[in-house]
């Protein structure tokens, strides 16, 4: 939009010069016309006056048209910059693809490994499990520092000597999940 204002005034101002150039021209071909010297040196005034005047609007012209390129070599930078940005963009959106992927096939063989578990499991183990899944979308946590890693709630020290043996399944005073503690 700036550019094409910044062209518009420049086309504008080139009109204008040609114009005075005409009118300097008129005006050289009439003062060889002229037959007092009063008159002469009138005409040499204005034909004076207006190459000031053309000198001006040709420094506007050379104005206008280092704006121009400067805006020019504005907008291929950002242009640059946004062509790295989508080229960054796409590589991030192949990358997350591929996250997306590894992610995917680990969470099936999970959901395998779960499905061949499931069944060796007592029915009340499993009806415990689904009962917390219902609740909490992480049912099974480990103790960190003497707390569960689900609610950061301190787990009596009787509780965790009994985890540590791991012959039975012990849910969390506070948020019932169930408790397990971290191999060492």
């Amino acid at each position: 939009k700036a550019l094409s204002a910044l062209e518009e005034k420049k086309r504008l101002l080139e009109l204008d010069l040609q114009e005075r150039n005409e009118k300097n021209k008129k005006a050289q071909d009439r003062l060889l016309g002229v037959k007092s010297n009063q008159e002469f040196q009138a005409m040499q005034k204005e034909i004076e006056s207006s190459k000031g005047e053309t000198g001006i609007i040709e420094e506007q012209i050379l104005e206008v048209m280092l704006q121009l390129d400067r805006s020019k070599e504005e907008i291929c930078d950002i242009e640059k910059a946004w062509s790295q940005k989508a080229h960054d963009i796409e590589a991030d959106i192949l990358q997350l693809k591929t996250d997306y992927d590894v992610l995917d096939e680990s969470i099936q063989a999970q959901q395998k490994l779960r499905d061949k578990i499931a069944p060796e499991l007592q029915a009340d183990t499993l009806s415990i499990y689904h009962r917390i899944r219902t609740r909490f979308q992480v049912a099974v946590v480990q103790t960190q520092g003497g707390r569960c890693a689900g609610c950061a709630m301190g787990i009596p020290p009787q509780l965790c000597n009994e985890l540590r043996r791991a012959d039975a399944i012990h849910l969390c005073p506070n948020c019932r999940r169930i408790l397990i503690h971290p191999k060492e």
